[in-house]
């Protein structure tokens, strides 16, 4: 697993997020030879590639967290928001 965080000129606002769809290429055989996807956040985007022999890939940029990384989890985390009608003005 590489990582690679990079500043990205989307022309988007700050508060802007997406993620990419995952990338998967396999060699002649249809054996893995990398996946990657990317998500952004606001002006950064992170690079995430796995690939089991990234002998043959451009890693320039890109470091690996930790040798014996055994869970790397990306999700999505909804927040339920409602917003309820508040009056504050006085009667005078």
């Amino acid at each position: 697993l590489h990582i690679k965080v990079r500043h990205s000129d989307n022309g988007k606002s700050n508060g802007f997020c997406s993620i990419s769809d995952l990338e998967v290429y396999t060699d002649e055989n249809n054996k893995l030879e990398y996946s990657h996807f990317f998500y952004t956040i606001g002006d950064y985007t992170v690079d995430v590639l796995y690939s089991e022999d990234p002998s043959d890939l451009d890693l320039t940029g890109y470091f690996q967290p930790i040798n014996s990384l055994a869970n790397f989890d990306i999700c999505e985390v909804a927040y339920p928001q409602t917003y309820a009608a508040q009056n504050n003005l006085k009667n005078t």
